[in-house]
């Protein structure tokens, strides 16, 4: 299965089907095809899906992806637009990188509008989907990590309540993604060395 790409389950609505992986071989293209989810079996009910069920979760797919696609233009957008907008990835999907890289842009929307506790909420949400979709070693969970103490220590910074709580949690998240970057990389690397600097940074 493909656990980076997981929708709720249409029979039940509590349980996971994920998609069967690209078939071996060079992918043509970056289309997420509805056939790779024909015959996905929900985690919870044990429901196989069909070819309407999954065009229909195809669908979705394909308007989250022109959501993320208008995000990236930079264009102001509501706070209810925001809050509309992560519902319907609520709705539907669950542990999708779509709804990962939508996040990604609304976090940047909240730190826009100074919503901080949205954007480390979502923060976090990008720090468990990479840490469940992709297994071993991933550069994109070390640099989620990274935005999270990032985060986690610009609040702490500005003197809120919890600071010092705040600087742990940075540290652990620092640590964590240096222990991925440092096997990917090696000691000297500037991905890891980047982040060293943060950690001495916060002993001081």
């Amino acid at each position: 299965s493909d656990l980076s790409r997981g929708l709720k389950c249409p029979g039940c609505s509590a349980g996971i089907v994920f998609a069967k992986t690209p078939a071996a071989g060079p992918a043509q293209d970056a289309r997420l095809l509805p056939s790779q989810l024909v015959g996905a079996v929900c985690s919870s009910c044990s429901h196989a899906l069909t070819k309407a069920e999954a065009g229909k979760l195809a669908a979705l797919e394909k308007k989250l992806k022109d959501l993320v696609d208008d995000y990236s233009k930079e264009e102001p957008k509501a706070i209810a637009m925001l809050q509309k907008d992560e519902q319907f990835i609520d709705q539907h999907f669950v542990q999708h990188v779509l709804a990962d890289l939508a996040w990604e842009q609304l976090c940047s929307k909240y730190v826009e509008k100074r919503l901080v506790q949205d954007q480390l909420r979502l923060l976090r949400r990008r720090c468990e989907f990479h840490k469940a979709a992709y297994k071993g070693l991933s550069g994109a969970h070390a640099w989620a990590l990274e935005a999270l103490g990032d985060c986690l220590r610009s609040v702490a910074k500005k003197g809120a309540v919890g600071a010092e709580d705040n600087l742990k949690v940075a540290r652990q998240k620092y640590s964590e993604a240096n222990n991925i970057l440092r096997l990917m990389f090696g000691e000297d690397h500037e991905y890891v060395t980047d982040i060293d600097d943060k950690m001495v940074g916060e002993e001081d």
